[in-house]
């Protein structure tokens, strides 16, 4: 019983001392927790320009959302796989010419890069913003047209209480 007791009460001591760590309860009801940073993907179709707007709406210091690995990449990915699966999604990279001039939205370096094969070809436009391709599992990147309408998916830093 004593044994019991002890046991119980170190694994109390090990869940409070986790709490306020970065665990999901510090992003908003309906977002996910990965790396520091909150996402959610939004089932609803929107131009980039207009999915931009809608994440710094929807959280404070919102974008859309920026990759900067393959451990990222596989967890956005995820997400956007719930169903249902109609449309590519867009993500926080634009363009303004073929091949280069690649930024994201919250200003993060362009060091990872995940385009589908035979990507980017600048098609049907001078600008292009960058999706999620569906036909690849949203793993890989397409440019498109930023007049597309697709889903979209932000991204966030929460603020942790008590930090400043």
């Amino acid at each position: 019983m004593g044994r019991f007791i002890f046991v119980s009460f170190g694994l109390l001591v090990l869940f409070l001392s986790l709490s306020g760590t970065g665990a999901d309860s510090d992003c908003p009801s309906g977002w996910s927790f990965f790396e520091q940073h909150c996402y959610r993907v939004f089932k609803q179709l929107k131009t980039w320009e207009a999915a931009e707007r809608s994440c710094s709406q929807k959280a404070e210091g919102g974008h859309l959302a920026s990759i900067q690995s393959l451990a990222e990449s596989a967890y956005v990915a995820q997400l956007a796989s719930n169903p249902p699966r109609l449309s590519n999604v867009w993500i926080g990279l634009s363009g303004s010419r073929k091949g280069g001039n690649w930024q994201w939205t919250d200003g993060s370096p362009f060091d990872y890069q995940s385009w589908k094969r035979g990507q980017p070809n600048n098609f049907l436009s001078k600008k292009y913003c960058v999706a999620l391709s569906l036909f690849s599992g949203y793993l890989r990147w397409k440019d498109q047209p930023c007049w597309f309408l697709r889903y979209f998916v932000c991204k966030f830093q929460p603020q942790i209480e008590g930090s400043s």
